[in-house]
């Protein structure tokens, strides 16, 4: 009895095994098929374009062609969404040109260069090949990305546009009081040809005066605390001389 159910145990296992097996298979993709290669129309290199992968007219993959090549900086996968491509013909095109066409497998990597020929090298053809550049031909090449920096200069009347200068003061003491204004003289010791941040050169006689004896006044309370720290640092050591 004990044996009879164990058999039914794996029969079951068996039978719902094989039911579901369908429906987890079509849960997960199949393994995709990388390729990677050469991109060329007529013998010369293609600076920049689009590979597109068709199945059944429908696109199913698409990359970029960055220098010529494909599937190198960046991986080329044509994915099996559906489990149905292993075994079937695809076909490539280059900037909607079929170039050429391949058995898909899974879990393949091929090296597939794409090459085509026939036609005329010229500007509008839809490949910017060869010498062809946006300045040139900009029907089939792309602008450049745009660099974008920020330089800080100054006009100057006589030498045109200089790099940026920074002033550096330097001032005279204050002059005695003369007419209720105290002054005194700032220069800029990188003279430079503007008067940025330049120091007050005029002030009245009572805010500076009153500057001056809070600059000048001594800190009695912060040298009474350095006498009688002192004074006690000299009464330990002769204490402990004595003991």
């Amino acid at each position: 009895m004990v044996y009879g159910r164990r058999m039914v145990s794996k029969k079951t296992i068996l039978f719902f095994g094989i039911l579901f097996l369908p429906i987890i298979s079509a849960t997960f993709p199949g393994i995709p098929h990388q390729f990677y290669g050469d991109v060329l129309v007529n013998n010369s290199s293609l600076v920049s374009g689009t590979v597109t992968v068709e199945r059944n007219n429908q696109v199913i993959a698409t990359t970029e062609i960055l220098d010529s090549k494909y599937g190198y900086e960046v991986i080329f996968l044509v994915e099996d969404i559906e489990y149905n491509l292993n075994g079937k013909l695809i076909i490539f095109y280059v900037n909607g040109i079929k170039a050429t066409e391949f058995i898909f497998e899974n879990g393949g990597t091929t090296k597939l260069d794409l090459i085509i020929q026939g036609g005329i090298n010229y500007c509008g053809n839809g490949f910017c090949q060869g010498d062809e550049t946006y300045l040139n031909c900009p029907e089939d090449c792309e602008a450049p990305k745009e660099e974008h920096t920020i330089t800080i200069t100054r006009k100057s009347k006589s030498r045109g546009f200089i790099e940026f200068c920074d002033p550096n003061w330097k001032c005279s003491g204050w002059k005695e009081c003369n007419n209720d204004l105290m002054t005194r003289e700032c220069y800029d010791s990188n003279h430079c040809d503007y008067a940025y941040n330049k120091p007050v050169e005029e002030a009245g006689c009572d805010m500076i005066s009153q500057s001056l004896i809070e600059k000048n006044t001594p800190n009695y309370l912060f040298i009474l605390v350095i006498g009688i720290t002192i004074i006690l640092i000299i009464v330990l050591i002769v204490l402990v001389n004595k003991v």
